[in-house]
């Protein structure tokens, strides 16, 4: 690993993939949204923390925090493995961060990885001077729905106008 993680890696090659899309005639660049879900769906939360150039990133099913995963054992996925990251902060943190991009916080009341929404929102809002910060949770288990689709592609086209 030569001293770096996995999710460094990770959030590298999104930088790259925006560069790669801003070199692009046909993209507007001030207009660059990120949507995931699950995996994707915690990327969604680190990315436009550490690249400014997303201006607004959904995040579906993947905001259950590091120390509820510890205690839950829900496991981390090795991705996510940062030492020492509960030292300096968790997921909440992470949202902190991510303003001013606007945030949707999409999870479903019956899956370990849509855990501490609530939580995470109330913690976070007042970091949000410019960006927005949204959420909704929604019955059922670990998925996307149609209905989820929907409101994280309203919120995009909204918030990238």
């Amino acid at each position: 690993m030569q001293g770096q993680t996995l999710l460094g890696k990770v959030l590298f090659d999104i930088s790259v993939g925006i560069d790669l899309l801003q070199s692009l005639p046909e993209v507007d660049s001030t207009k660059i949204g990120f949507i995931g879900h699950s995996y994707g769906g915690r990327i969604a939360l680190f990315a436009p923390a550490i690249d400014k150039r997303i201006k607004v990133a959904v995040s579906n099913c993947g905001s259950t925090t590091f120390k509820e995963m510890l205690t839950q054992k829900i496991g981390i996925q090795f991705d996510f493995v940062v030492p020492n990251f509960l030292a300096y902060g968790d997921i909440k943190d992470v949202v902190r961060l991510v303003e001013p991009c606007n945030l949707l916080i999409l999870g479903t009341d019956d899956d370990r990885w849509s855990k501490n929404i609530e939580e995470i929102i109330e913690y976070a809002k007042s970091a949000f001077v410019h960006g927005k910060l949204e959420h909704k949770i929604y019955s059922g288990k670990h998925m996307f729905s149609p209905e989820m689709r929907s409101k994280a592609y309203d919120f995009l086209s909204l918030n990238l106008q």
